[in-house]
């Protein structure tokens, strides 16, 4: 039976908010860091944090969102403010009577529509007008794209991941350098080494069970499912109800524009993949996979988002500092190293260089 698609999607912005301890003080003593029990152990700056998290949560209830408190469990149905200990701000300088914290805020599950993508635009705006928020390295701009409680066909799921790995050059161009270097968003190339891309389209057109599936984007050499890839299907098979798509490349913003755009971005590519059926996308990879001039203003354009391909046109792009046809230069440097080795057995071979590197930034186009 086919599935039908009815996309759902939610956003996870991660930031930083730097506070006045003074104004939180009354609210410390008053134990309103301590959420659980436990917690009466937590260090006073991890209670500030939970303090901090609760005038975010009051702040948008006042402003009518529904929101979830600091100390329950998460109901997707509900907005959601959370501390994130994987932010760092170690390279800030801490100024008397000022500390920082690192929030995780997540939407509900939305219907994908103009009047959901409004509601991310106004709790943003919200939060950057009544706290001192912004992003660093550290941050992460997630989204989640879903079919309600039906999940996805394995057609659709490999037809993300086609694109996903033939195009992740492509796609790596709307990221800057440190997200392509993330531990906790780790690119698709490093689950298909030593393969060229129609070999990786063979590897992906076998696929025939959703665990094989998982597994050839997850799976390591040590046995163990990889969770923070760039592109993450963990949650299909998890058990946790949220049935999604996770899209973790993206670098920290808050600027609504930007959210909003990557967010359409994702949500795009999961309907153009549902709708592409067994086709999929082979006669793009046949045409581009080897095409060292091919954008991702270009992929948008040949998958009829062009008003994506005009955004990303005029914010800039970030180019890659590598051979163009990376993929055949890396598997002769590969195969050169191979054969070194086996000249002189003594020597190390090659690391294998997975992760790339970005240079110099496309000028945006002028207004």
């Amino acid at each position: 039976m086919e599935i039908p698609m009815q996309p759902t999607f939610g956003v996870e912005l991660e930031f930083i908010v730097r506070y006045r301890i003074e104004d939180y003080e009354p609210a410390f003593a008053l134990g309103e860091g301590d959420l659980w029990p436990e917690h009466q152990y937590m260090c006073r700056s991890a209670q500030f944090s939970a303090i901090v998290g609760k005038h975010i949560v009051a702040t948008l209830r006042e402003a009518a969102y529904v929101v979830n408190d600091v100390s329950s469990r998460i109901n997707y149905e509900k907005w959601t403010v959370a501390t994130d200990g994987s932010i760092s701000w170690d390279d800030l300088e801490i100024s008397c009577g000022f500390d920082y914290c690192g929030v995780e805020f997540k939407t509900p599950a939305l219907h994908c529509s103009e009047e959901a993508l409004t509601l991310i635009q106004g709790a943003v705006m919200i939060i950057k007008s009544h706290f001192q928020v912004f992003v660093n390295q550290s941050c992460g701009l997630h989204v989640h794209v879903g079919n309600r409680d039906a999940g996805f066909p394995l057609q659709t799921l490999k037809n993300i991941g086609m694109l996903a790995t033939i195009f992740e050059r492509q796609i790596d161009m709307i990221h800057p350098e440190h997200r392509l270097a993330s531990l906790y968003a780790q690119r698709v190339a490093c689950q298909f080494r030593q393969m060229g891309p129609f070999e990786r389209a063979q590897r992906i057109n076998a696929i025939e069970e959703l665990e094989e599936l998982i597994d050839c984007y997850h799976l390591r050499s040590s046995g163990v499912r990889e969770g923070y890839m760039a592109y993450n299907f963990l949650n299909l098979v998890t058990g946790r109800g949220l049935k999604t798509v996770e899209f973790r490349q993206h670098g920290g913003s808050l600027d609504p524009e930007v959210i909003v755009r990557w967010a359409q971005l994702t949500i795009a590519i999961v309907i153009i993949a549902h709708n592409a059926g067994a086709q999929g996308f082979a006669q793009l990879v046949h045409d581009h996979a080897l095409d060292s001039d091919y954008t991702i203003i270009d992929l948008l354009h040949d998958l009829d988002l062009d008003e994506l391909a005009n955004h990303y046109r005029k914010h800039g792009l970030h180019l890659h500092q590598r051979p163009a046809l990376d993929w055949i230069a890396q598997l002769e440097d590969e195969r050169h190293s191979e054969d070194a080795t086996d000249q002189n057995p003594g020597q190390d071979t090659v690391p294998n260089p997975v992760a790339c590197v970005l240079t110099d930034r496309i000028t945006p186009e002028s207004p």
